[in-house]
């Protein structure tokens, strides 16, 4: 069986070495489907190149009359048209409205934009109180070419994004130059900011306690006034030297005020340390921003922190050190230990101070000297301010829980002392006129502070809720936040402005990258030349075996193989010469060659074997299938476009056709191959051909005589051979 099948093939070869037009034809058959991979890739090498699309016109017409923005004259359509006439990816023409809409007719141009008269003034109506949008006409000629109007339409999209880009880069540049001089302002007031956000935060934290002092200054300070208003005429009298004894209410409203004067002086202690702590948090921040400076390019900036950080340790010394002296004149009255323990922990509060403010000296004088400071010097300026803080905090707690008892007793033994004192009034003699004005001056100013503290109490409580609510707020903002914002106000205008109308910018990173669309779309008419070049052997060649001497005892299975083994072979003759001339001619990209050589081989034992069985089998009708074959395939194979965009008719079927693993095997040998995907490919392939071949085996005796019928029925028609 095998000797005959080769017989068979022999014969063949050698009829056609010896035949020159046989030879010929043979060649031509061989040669011409790889033009077909030719022509069609190297047309569609780089269609989207600005090479290729600069020939695509597109006329644009302008007739924006311009506005007037801002005391100047103002035209965006000269501005756009400007800057088109600098892209050279597309074939701009800038013409009339009559020639453009001539041109677009007769096919001249491919489309037309068309920039309104009102363009300008729509545009920066933005700043007015009828903002409109502004419109850019486009008209396309569908007809032409519909590659080009998706093309124009991508040209068209573009113009309006450039437009829509460059109007926010312009808008959001004009604010940011207004707001660098806010940002500027901020910069140099940027303590007093964050001193005023914790001022806030403590005024909410005690809003309290400060109300009910105000409510007790208000009421003493009535009280008072009105006790200086009844004692004047007493002192006009003493004036006299003819006094002897003082009203006994008025000496006790006096001493009740000087009382609650004393009070007060108490809550002023406890609203003292709760500044100082406050203080301390800005002493901290100032401590930090001064130890991350470095080097003589910081030198001014060293040196100013550091006069803002001894700024801040002297007041805070001046509020411990009035704290103390208010507290030793009381401790001198009457000695209380705990008193003393607490004028301790304050005197030790103000040698850390003091410590610090050495500390912050020397690390001023190593800063400005060296690159970097010492640790342990930083180190010791940062736990000073610590301690500071934790301090200031035992103290608060412990004049609440310890101290404050002590000095009320203090107080109502004071008030003790100054009744039993009464009598020495009683010897005054001698009182000027200066005496009565100080007087008149005393009861205007208790009148004033009444006033004064009693109003500023009423707007307290009325904004009480929006202070708490403000307080609550900047709690959650950081001082790292506010230099933050100002960093941003500070922002280079032109910066900013491109950063709004372009936030970010996309990064490709591609995964089997194939460098053009020819090497991409290669698979795709490769596999296409292979079975075209199998379609013109079956239309061309014989699939039934010549009359030779011997040939009457071939059996129709050795008649099928012999037969097939030319048309194989001649359709891998083809598939080299198509793979070789699209690598070498066209130079398209390939990752790996051998395989693309491999994948044709496959495929066109495949193609070969699949169009031959059915033209042997069918005769004129196979040669029809394996046309409508090939029709089918590019449309349902998913070889040009993605199958997902196919009918459901042709997902569901993809699977069954060849071009879908012949194209597949060629894009993995071009972009890359995954081994899975290439198994896949080369199995399929194999089995649709041994699918094949089973066909032709069992379907060729029973339908040949058949075929045969058929087949002399048209030859005798006279319109086919």
């Amino acid at each position: 069986m095998i000797k005959n099948i080769v017989n068979i093939f022999e014969r063949d070869i050698k009829t056609i070495a010896k035949n020159r037009a046989a030879l010929l034809t043979v060649v031509g058959m061989c040669v011409l489907p790889c033009l077909y991979t030719l022509v069609n890739v190297e047309a569609i090498w780089d269609p989207y190149s600005s090479v290729k699309t600069s020939d695509i016109s597109i006329a644009v017409v302008n007739k924006d009359k311009g506005t007037e923005f801002q005391g100047e004259n103002l035209n965006l359509g000269n501005s756009i048209v400007d800057n088109l006439k600098k892209n050279h990816s597309i074939g701009w023409k800038f013409v009339n409205s009559e020639d453009a809409n001539q041109g677009l007719l007769n096919g001249r141009y491919y489309a037309v934009i068309e920039i309104p008269e009102d363009f300008s003034s729509d545009i920066t109506s933005i700043a007015g109180n009828n903002p409109r949008k502004a419109q850019v006409l486009y008209e396309a000629n569908t007809k032409r070419s519909p590659m080009a109007i998706k093309i124009t339409d991508s040209a068209a999209n573009s113009l309006v994004d450039s437009i829509k880009s460059n109007f926010i880069y312009s808008v959001n540049k004009a604010v940011f130059s207004y707001l660098n001089i806010i940002g500027e302002n901020a910069e140099k007031n940027k303590y007093n900011i964050i001193a005023l956000k914790d001022s806030i935060i403590f005024l909410g934290d005690n809003i309290d306690l400060i109300t009910t002092i105000l409510g007790n200054i208000n009421d003493s300070s009535n009280n008072l006034a009105m006790i200086l208003t009844q004692l004047k005429p007493a002192f006009s009298a003493l004036g006299n030297a003819d006094i002897v004894s003082q009203n006994d209410t008025d000496r006790a409203n006096l001493v009740k005020s000087m009382q609650t004067s004393f009070n007060n002086s108490l809550d002023n202690i406890q609203m003292d340390l709760g500044n100082a702590k406050g203080d301390v948090h800005k002493l901290q921040d100032l401590v930090d921003e001064l130890n991350s400076l470095t080097g003589a390019a910081n030198s001014s900036n060293i040196n100013s922190t550091v006069d803002k950080i001894n700024n801040r340790i002297s007041e805070l010394e001046n509020e411990v050190n009035s704290i103390m002296n208010f507290l030793k004149t009381v401790n001198s009255f009457s000695r209380s230990n705990k008193i003393s323990s607490f004028l301790s922990s304050l005197k030790y509060v103000d040698n850390l101070l003091n410590s610090e403010k050495n500390n912050v000296n020397n690390l001023k004088q190593q800063l400005n000297k060296m690159n970097e400071a010492d640790y342990s010097v930083k180190r010791s300026a940062e736990s000073t301010a610590v301690d500071i803080e934790d301090k200031l905090t035992g103290l608060s707690n412990e004049y609440i829980n310890e101290v404050r008892g002590p000095l009320n007793n203090i107080a109502n033994d004071f008030v003790d002392s100054l009744n039993s004192s009464a009598d020495i009034l009683k010897t005054a003699e001698n009182i000027d006129d200066q005496g009565s004005k100080s007087l008149e001056v005393l009861i205007d100013g208790s009148k004033l502070l009444a006033s004064s503290s009693g109003k500023l109490e009423n707007k307290i409580n009325k904004f009480k809720d929006v202070i708490l609510n403000v307080s609550d707020q900047l709690k959650l903002i950081s001082n790292d936040d506010i230099v933050k914002i100002i960093t941003v106000l500070q922002s280079n205008p032109e910066l900013m402005g491109n950063f709004v109308a372009n936030p970010f910018n996309i990064v490709e990173e591609n995964i089997y990258t194939v460098p053009n669309f020819g090497s991409a779309f290669a698979p795709t008419y490769m596999t296409l030349s292979i079975w075209v070049g199998c379609t013109m052997l079956a239309a061309v060649l014989k699939t039934t075996v010549a009359e030779f001497k011997g040939a009457e005892n071939f059996t129709l299975k050795e008649k099928y193989f012999g037969k097939m083994l030319l048309f194989v072979s001649l359709s891998v003759v083809q598939s080299l010469i198509i793979v070789f001339t699209t690598k070498f001619i066209l130079h398209i990209y390939t990752e790996n060659f051998f395989l693309m050589i491999m994948v044709g081989l496959v495929s066109a034992f495949t193609f070969s074997t699949i169009v031959y069985t059915l033209v042997s089998i069918f005769g004129n009708l196979g040669k029809a299938a394996a046309v409508v074959l090939v029709v089918a395939q590019i449309a349902g194979s998913g070889a040009t476009y993605p199958i997902q965009l196919a009918p459901l008719v042709f997902r569901i079927i993809q699977p069954l056709f060849p071009f879908t693993y012949s194209v597949s095997g060629f894009r993995e040998a071009i972009g890359g191959p995954l081994i899975s995907t290439v198994t896949i490919d080369f199995s399929i392939l194999i089995l649709m051909s041994a699918a094949a071949i089973l066909m032709g085996l069992f379907l060729k005796k029973p339908l040949y005589e058949m075929t045969n019928r058929l087949h002399d029925k048209f030859v005798e028609s006279g319109i086919g051979g």
